[in-house]
């Protein structure tokens, strides 16, 4: 009986050190960071008896918003822990530039304005805005007029996290071209195409000096029409396009349409 009680006793002594209770019901992290796989964060007892524990994380994906169960076994002991991944960290955002200069009329997408990314979760959705745009479309900018204006870039990640980024536009319109005349010419004259040619802009004033002539497709040993095209651009870059149309004539169609009045010497 003795022995027996010495058994009893050392059995329940036994029991009680082995025995571990647990200390949490889970834990909650963000995207991007890894859960303790430390045993003496979630059950507390003898340090030998701790140490055997074992926990299974098969069921959690830590690169994956959302709740997922653990289990802590020891011995004849079984734990769950609720663990829980949120994301509260809004996405890094990268426009092209800070300010842009933009061509009154003309449409501009979000790829001229938007860079790059970058998101825990790896994904990402990009939208455009601009008050006072005219176009119709989504993720596209027009401005019927010039003048500074603001647009909006913003990415939002699938767990409702965002950031804006907005930039200042200048809106202009290219420059004017004028003094363009329909020429009459002899076959092999070659004429100055810019003798009263002159080109302004809304912002940058007078802009003459930047016109530039295309007659690369004009050949004046042959009889015809054709096109030549002037170009002016503006301190932004923008360009103004105007055309002329230039007849080149042998000398007894250039003298009857000169008899004829249509055209002055």
């Amino acid at each position: 009986i003795t022995a027996l009680v010495l058994m009893l006793g050392a059995a329940t002594t036994f029991y009680f050190c082995y025995k571990v209770e647990s200390v949490t019901t889970g834990f909650v992290i963000e995207l991007g960071d890894k859960f303790t796989r430390d045993p003496f964060d979630y059950v507390e007892g003898m340090e030998w008896s701790v140490e055997k524990s074992e926990l299974d994380f098969s069921k959690v994906d830590e690169q994956q918003v959302g709740e997922y169960q653990v289990t802590l076994k020891h011995g004849w002991q079984e734990f769950t822990y609720t663990m829980t991944i949120q994301d509260t960290t809004p996405p890094k955002l990268v426009l092209q530039q800070k300010d842009y200069y933009l061509q009154q009329g003309h449409t501009y997408g979000l790829d001229f304005f938007f860079d790059s990314y970058f998101d825990l979760s790896g994904e990402a959705d990009i939208s455009l805005e601009a008050t006072q745009s005219i176009s119709k479309e989504q993720n596209q900018v027009s401005f019927d007029k010039n003048g500074l204006f603001q647009i909006a870039v913003t990415a939002t990640d699938p767990s409702g996290n965002y950031t804006v980024k907005h930039a200042i536009v200048l809106v202009d319109t290219p420059p004017v071209v004028k003094g363009m005349q329909e020429h009459y010419l002899a076959v092999g004259c070659e004429p100055d195409f810019l003798a009263g040619i002159t080109a302004l802009d809304e912002l940058d004033g007078d802009v003459t000096s930047t016109v530039l002539v295309d007659a690369s497709n004009l050949d004046n040993q042959t009889p015809g029409d054709y096109t030549v095209t002037y170009r002016a651009v503006d301190s932004f870059g923008f360009e103004g396009e105007s055309a002329a149309t230039v007849h080149i004539l042998d000398a007894v169609a250039l003298q009857d349409k000169i008899s004829s009045h249509e055209i002055d010497r």
